[in-house]
């Protein structure tokens, strides 16, 4: 690191952007071979081991049926979760919380060390276990970590070239908050390039250290939103570049295919689709706020039942816990296959009631990674031409937070973004597939899951610029013209959660307790001083001066 007085003059935003692509390019890279390890093993874990077993005579007709397999795989990885990460070391970083924390710290990021891997181990093998949490937190935190490290080690020899001003003597050393940039630019770049969240991911970062909006934007927005960008683009779209579409590959209910004929007709947004958009919010956000109660609630418990044990008797415990909470979750998985985890691409399920949304009639969403042999003889799905009912909805979008609050409380390894999404979801439609909304319009029913889905986010993470952005993202089939109107009515649900909520709700239901205000920086009110007075009047004189004169110059 260099020493104090080495200064090297203020960043400019190029150097800030360039910062971010490089950021960017590191996490995208980084990200998608995590990505791709990842499907290969939930295919050969989900898909061809139970296809093996099938063969060898364990199938879906036998005495213990093959389904079987599904809950005892859950425990087995859950005892493996939990005596793994008894042995964490202490300065390891598995949550958001903990990585926000350390972004307020002195270093602006966390310690860089082996249990990098150790935490993106743990992960993984969480993500094979079906548990109901996703991966956020290891495509966040691991390259946001590590890029920092890259600039905090090397970074001064560098920035300088990037400097907007020469360094000026007594010019303190910027380095803290040029790691925290460089930390905040690889999360973004991770996020991005795991879930093609352009934009999004950039404001998810930047909004996520403090209860009530980006605040780091003063001096990251434009490394995060260049970071995102290449995310985007070395860690998804290379990878298949005639279709750069990132991760807008779901079909929203009540917004019709992109034909020209339904172009037209939802150009048709009305002042009464923007005030139901509230009461669709609300829907998402209580759901949120429910999640956060039972994951606090059951934390106590959980913490309460681990107590104060030996080291060894603590890692058994706690294998034991992760093992039944393993199982258990697994098991309501046999109820509801496509609450388990499967990817990303089970959102589907919960948009569209189990169909696939394209289809004319309801064909259903072939679960990504999973081998058809395990469902069970009582499994809630849908059928070929029959999608689920709001009242199986319902069902799903609880089920789902047990699992996440079981799941999230016990301690495995992941985070709560798509998860709570995909329960906003399932409330949703089964709000817009009532009869009473579907008679009021395409346009209610798609606010009834997009409205629901972003006004969640916006309340479980404080994120309310992220939550509105994700679920532009994620969609595919906006008609043309139709943007700015979705986005009046996604604001105005969010906002109105945020207003009412703030003050009341937060306080008292807040997952993330590690967010605050930065407190770096000092806001000075403007004094006029007596010599500011002067230079200020100096400063005008010489500019009418020098106007006055380019007047002059130009009559003649």
């Amino acid at each position: 690191m260099p020493k104090e007085g080495s200064a090297y003059g203020q960043l400019s935003a190029y150097g800030l952007a360039v910062l971010g692509a490089l950021g960017g390019s590191f996490a995208g890279l980084l990200v998608k071979l995590f990505k791709w390890i990842l499907e290969l093993l939930l295919d050969l874990v989900w898909f061809e081991l139970p296809r093996i077993l099938d063969s060898w005579g364990w199938s879906s007709g036998s005495p213990f049926a093959l389904y079987h397999f599904t809950w005892i795989w859950g425990g087995l990885m859950g005892a493996v979760v939990g005596g793994l990460r008894h042995f964490l070391p202490p300065e390891s970083v598995p949550t958001l919380g903990l990585w926000v924390r350390h972004l307020h710290g002195p270093r602006g990021t966390a310690p860089a060390g082996l249990w990098v891997g150790a935490v993106a181990g743990l992960g993984v093998v969480t993500v094979l276990s079906g548990a109901a949490v996703g991966p956020e937190p290891l495509v966040v935190i691991g390259p946001s970590v590590l890029f920092a490290a890259v600039v905090e080690r090397w970074g001064h020899k560098a920035l300088p070239l990037l400097a907007e001003t020469p360094a000026r003597e007594g010019e303190g050393a910027q380095l803290r908050q040029v790691v925290r940039v460089a930390a905040l630019a690889g999360g973004a770049g991770g996020l991005a390039a795991f879930f093609g969240l352009p934009l999004a991911s950039a404001f998810m970062v930047l909004e996520v250290p403090h209860v009530d909006g980006a605040e780091f934007a003063l001096e990251a927005l434009p490394a995060c939103v260049v970071a995102s960008l290449m995310g985007t683009l070395l860690g998804d779209c290379v990878w298949h570049p005639k279709q750069l579409l990132g991760n807008s590959r779901f079909w929203f209910p009540g917004s019709p295919s992109l034909s020209e004929e339904s172009a037209i007709h939802q150009r048709a947004f009305g002042l009464q689709a923007v005030l139901f958009a509230p009461c669709a919010g609300m829907v998402g956000g209580c759901a949120a706020h429910l999640l956060i109660g039972c994951i606090k609630a059951l934390h106590i418990v959980l913490h309460r039942f681990l107590g104060p044990q030996t080291r060894g008797q603590l890692a058994a415990r706690r294998a034991a816990l992760l093992a039944t909470v393993g199982a258990v979750n697994a098991a309501l998985g046999l109820v509801y296959p496509s609450a388990l985890f499967w990817g990303e691409e089970q959102l589907q399920v919960a948009l569209t009631r189990g169909c696939d949304g394209m289809a004319p009639s309801c064909q259903p969403v072939e679960l990504p990674h999973w081998y058809v042999g395990l469902q069970s003889d009582f499994a809630i799905r849908a059928s070929k031409g029959q999608p689920m009912t709001a009242w199986q909805m319902v069902g799903l979008g609880v089920v789902k937070i047990v699992m996440i609050s079981l799941c999230e409380a016990a301690g495995f390894v992941g985070g709560t973004i798509y998860p709570v999404i995909f329960v906003a979801a399932c409330f949703g439609s089964a709000l817009g597939s009532t009869a009473m909304v579907q008679s009021w319009g395409g346009q209610f029913v798609y606010l009834s899951t997009a409205a629901a889905m972003s006004t969640a986010l916006a309340a479980l993470l404080n994120t309310n610029l992220f939550g509105i952005l994700l679920v532009l993202v994620l969609q595919a089939n906006i008609p043309d013209g139709n943007v700015s109107s979705q986005i009046i009515a996604l604001m105005t649900a969010v906002y109105t959660h945020y207003f009412l909520t703030r003050t009341t709700v937060v306080p008292y239901l807040h997952l993330l307790v590690s967010q605050k205000a930065r407190d770096d920086v000092r806001y000075v009110p403007y004094e006029a001083s007596s010599g500011g007075s002067e230079n200020s009047d100096a400063e005008l004189s010489a500019g009418d001066s020098t106007d006055s004169d380019s007047e002059q110059m130009s009559s003649l």
